[in-house]
């Protein structure tokens, strides 16, 4: 399997979430963990000052080809790439202590 990679921050994804709804989430891959498989960090997109962080495991093996072809849990597919200026509010989200919390 393929690991996410420093070039794949920016990405944005669209997954299938786990749970009883099945709901589809957009999320712009903010941080990638060394040579991790399944773990990367996001944060709500569009992309803003506001956007919340969380860790997802996602399988780069599970990339589908457009939202009509998400079908289970962790399924995914690229909707785009951040534009330079959402890229920028991320860098300055990286920089930031991460919060976990919801509240």
């Amino acid at each position: 399997m393929e690991p996410w990679i420093e070039t794949d921050i920016g990405n944005i994804l669209v997954y299938r979430k786990a749970g009883e709804d099945n709901s589809n989430e957009k999320v712009a891959i903010f941080e990638v963990y060394g040579n991790s498989l399944d773990s990367i960090g996001v944060i709500d997109y569009p992309i803003s000052l506001k956007s919340k962080f969380a860790l997802l495991g996602l399988l780069k093996c599970q990339e589908k080809k457009s939202k009509e072809h998400l079908k289970s849990a962790g399924d995914w597919y690229l909707a785009g790439i951040a534009s330079q200026d959402e890229m920028n509010v991320l860098y300055k989200l990286k920089k930031l202590p991460k919060n976990l919390d919801t509240d």
